[in-house]
C-alpha cells in the first residue's frame, strides 16, 4: 500500500537496542541515506538490520506499506538503529504537585507528618528570595503552616531541618512511555506490554 512519507511513525532504537524515542518517516528515511541509522527488517521472525543500499533491494509484498521513487518501490521501516548512538534517554517526570505528592508519598520533609491535599505546599530549601531554584532537589513537599512559618528563614535559626535530602526521581524510559497506536507487531518485542 503506497504511503504518504509525512505520515506515520518509525521505533528508534540505539546502537544497543534499547527504544529512545519514535520519528516520522521522512526523518528514517533521511537517517538510514545519510548512513546515521540502519533499518530493522523483520521477516519470518527474524530481525536483520540492513544499510540504507540492502534496504532498497528489499521486494516490497502485496499490503506492506512502501513509498514510490520513480525507479523502485521503497519498503517502508518500522524499526531503525542509530548506529552511532549509545545513549539511553529518561527525563525526570515534570515538578507537579501531584508528582511531588508521588515523590514525597504526601509526607511533610519538615515534620514526617501525612498531610492531606488541604495541608500541601512547596517548601523550597532555598529559598527563591536567596537564590534557590525549582528544582526537584530543592523543593520538598511541606505542610502549609510551618512553609509559611519558616518564610526564608535559615534552617539553623527556626528550630526544624528536612528530614531527607530531595531528590529527582526516576523518569520512565521510553518503551515505558511510547504507545503502538498502530499495532505494528514488530514494535511490540521493544515496548514495555501495555494496552492501547
Amino acid at each position: 500500500m503506497k504511503t504518504n512519507i509525512s505520515n506515520g511513525e518509525v521505533l528508534k532504537l540505539n546502537k544497543n537496542w534499547q527504544v529512545i524515542g519514535v520519528t516520522t518517516i521522512r526523518q528514517a528515511i533521511s537517517d538510514m541515506a545519510a548512513d546515521a541509522a540502519t533499518g530493522l527488517y523483520t521477516a519470518d521472525s527474524q530481525f536483520t538490520p540492513l544499510r540504507w543500499r540492502e534496504w532498497l533491494n528489499i521486494p516490497v509484498k502485496d499490503g506492506e506499506d512502501f513509498i514510490q521513487t520513480v525507479k523502485l518501490k521503497v519498503l517502508i521501516p518500522r524499526i531503525i538503529i542509530m548506529t552511532k548512538f549509545d545513549k539511553l534517554i529518561v527525563k525526570a517526570p515534570k515538578l507537579t504537585m501531584k508528582n511531588l505528592r508521588l515523590r514525597d508519598k504526601d509526607t511533610c520533609i519538615l515534620s514526617g507528618k501525612k498531610l492531606k491535599p488541604n495541608q500541601m505546599s512547596m517548601e523550597h530549601i532555598v529559598p527563591r528570595s536567596k537564590g534557590g531554584r525549582d528544582t526537584w532537589d530543592n523543593i520538598g513537599l511541606c505542610d502549609r503552616d510551618l512553609n509559611s512559618e519558616r518564610g526564608n528563614m535559615p534552617y539553623e535559626k527556626y528550630g526544624k531541618h528536612p528530614k531527607w535530602t530531595p531528590f529527582a526521581p526516576r523518569g520512565k524510559k521510553p518503551e515505558e512511555v511510547i504507545s503502538n497506536k498502530n499495532n505494528y507487531p514488530e514494535w511490540e518485542i521493544f515496548l514495555k506490554s501495555k494496552k492501547n
